[in-house]
């Protein structure tokens, strides 16, 4: 078994001496990869969206759209939380991830903390084309009084504001 990751194949796609055979290979071993991992729709509101300062940690995902969540946001700290709701809007991004990303994002959400700070739960997403699509989202756990209420849904924008 080939031992090479995503991020491998994207690099050595792009390098100047390979080949028009190279090139296939590689489209090939990424399919291959594709089909060894399970994906996963994941749907990302705060510091993991472009523009947030943890998006480095999605270089290895493909991004589907933007898009709207149900659910509030509140500001904790020096990031966003979710609270599951149905009469307010998240706007946010959904990518495709692959098991070892979503097990990289469990561990940056604090989802292996005890007791977590987030959640990995089951939402729908309205995509910009207004198609709608099943995600996972990260739901704050942590709520507490002093923990402010971002009114308009969308983190990026209220943080830029501030």
């Amino acid at each position: 078994m080939v031992n090479i990751s995503v991020t491998d194949v994207r690099w050595w796609s792009r390098a100047a001496c390979v080949s028009s055979f190279d090139l296939l290979r590689a489209r090939f071993l990424v399919r291959l990869l594709i089909m060894n991992n399970h994906h996963h729709l994941i749907f990302i509101y705060g510091t993991l969206r472009r523009g947030g300062r943890a998006h480095y940690l999605m270089q290895d995902a493909d991004f589907q759209s933007k898009g709207l969540a149900s659910g509030r946001l509140v500001h904790v700290d020096q990031y966003p939380g979710l609270i599951p709701c149905d009469d307010e809007q998240v706007m946010g991004e959904l990518y495709l991830v692959n098991d070892q990303l979503l097990n990289e994002l469990d561990r940056y959400e604090g989802c292996l903390e005890s007791p977590p700070h987030y959640l990995r739960q089951e939402t729908m997403v309205l995509l910009e084309n207004g198609e709608k699509r099943s995600a996972m989202v990260y739901t704050f756990q942590l709520l507490e009084s002093h923990h402010e209420e971002i009114k308009n849904g969308d983190w990026i924008q209220w943080i830029e504001s501030k």
